[in-house]
């Protein structure tokens, strides 16, 4: 019900971009014993990403780590992870749902360490349905700071203060 209520209200970007920032940290605390825990807190933090802002560099790497927080695969892994998850437990649909969601909106906001990351996430913990459309948004991204390329036209030297349009 409250889900429902943020998609239809305007909230300011920076009360987004706040509350985000402390639903992944909400969700680190709630998941750590139990993965299921943490579900309306993914489905929270997805309604916000939905909303397509701008979002601050620090809150999108929040969420980068909110998602690398599930990278271990076992308890003897050595990983600085503080959630470890046993080798047949899968991740919550809810969960998947929110990362593609993170995917569509922000792939162009992510550094390329931080997308090489993501993509070997989805290597180990990758849903069936929903990972491979995760991994094609975050191939079709360019890194954080990287130009868009430039579309050059044909004929033109370099000058197109005089260009013949036909």
């Amino acid at each position: 019900i409250i889900s429902s209520v943020l998609v239809r209200v305007s909230i300011p970007v920076l009360h987004s971009a706040a509350a985000i920032h402390r639903l992944c940290e909400i969700a680190a605390e709630q998941m750590t014993d139990n993965l299921e825990a943490g579900g309306a807190t993914n489905i929270f933090i997805r309604v916000l990403l939905e909303k397509k802002y701008a979002l601050p560099y620090k809150v999108v790497d929040a969420l980068v780590f909110h998602f690398l927080r599930f990278r271990a695969v076992d308890q003897d892994a050595m990983t600085d992870a503080p959630v470890t998850i046993k080798s047949g437990e899968k991740l919550p649909v809810l969960w998947h749902q929110c990362f593609l969601a993170f995917a569509q909106r922000y792939r162009n906001d992510i550094t390329e360490d931080q997308r090489e990351a993501l993509l070997d996430l989805l290597l180990v913990k990758g849903h069936k349905a929903i990972g491979p459309e995760i991994r094609r948004e975050l191939l079709q991204g360019r890194g954080r700071g990287v130009l868009a390329p430039e579309v050059a036209m044909a004929g033109v030297d370099g000058d197109d203060t005089m260009v013949d349009i036909q």
